[in-house]
Order: C-alpha cells, then sequence, then structure tokens
C-alpha cells in the first residue's frame, strides 16, 4: 500500500468517490489506459482513466522506480498529462482520436519532481 491509497481512503470522506492510480513503470507499460473501440465486438474499452465525474483521482508517483517506459507506457503517460493539464480523456477509435471532457480532481503525491503537470506544489 502507498502512500496514495491513504491519502485516497482519508480525502473519500469529502468526495463522492476516489481512486487511486498508483504509477509504476510496469502498470504504465503493461496495457493501454486509453480507451480503444473494438470494430468486431462495438465496444469500448475501459480503463483506469474512465472515472465519473468529481471522482478524486489520487496519482501516486511514490511507488515509481527506475526503468524503461514502452511505447504503450509512454502513451499512458501522454494521456495522463492531458487528463491532469486539459480535463479531458483521449479515445482511440483506431482512424481516429477524440478527447472527451471530463471533471476529475487530481491530487498527485511524489517524492520527486512530478511527472505530471501539476498546479500547486507542496514539498
Amino acid at each position: 500500500r502507498g502512500a496514495g491509497s491513504g491519502l485516497r481512503d482519508a480525502l473519500s470522506e469529502f468526495f463522492p468517490a476516489a481512486a487511486c492510480l498508483p504509477l509504476t513503470v510496469s502498470g504504465l507499460n503493461k496495457s493501454s489506459w486509453v480507451p480503444k473501440k473494438d470494430y468486431d465486438t462495438e465496444q469500448l474499452s475501459h480503463t483506469c482513466l474512465q472515472v465519473p465525474a468529481h471522482t478524486l483521482m489520487v496519482v501516486d508517483e511514490t511507488r515509481m522506480g527506475e526503468g524503461q517506459l514502452q511505447d504503450t507506457g509512454c502513451k499512458n503517460l501522454i494521456a495522463l498529462q492531458k487528463l491532469v493539464k486539459e480535463q479531458k480523456v483521449p479515445f482511440d477509435f483506431q482512424y481516429y482520436q477524440v478527447d472527451f471532457p471530463t471533471d476529475v480532481p487530481i491530487l498527485v503525491t511524489s517524492e520527486a519532481k512530478p511527472l505530471v503537470p501539476v498546479d500547486c506544489l507542496y514539498r
């Protein structure tokens, strides 16, 4: 359990819902966080970036260690940065991408300079 989980539990009293997103190299590289349309099943995949509006998302960078981000990891980090900075989640429709607006407050915990842009930094 990282710092983000405990913080999420404490802050869940003040938000309708809360989610913790632990950032690790293996987690970023594992599978896509960008929802993708599967035209064979006519379904959109569900990812960790899709949460209900007003859900507090605690991004826990304290678990991030050394390692190499692969292509999927880089795309996931870019999608997370878009969520934090622009409040948009990119959806991949195979032939084009659409950014859908969202309303998700974000709290980033980090032991170093955050990988995602933040408006306020407390040290």
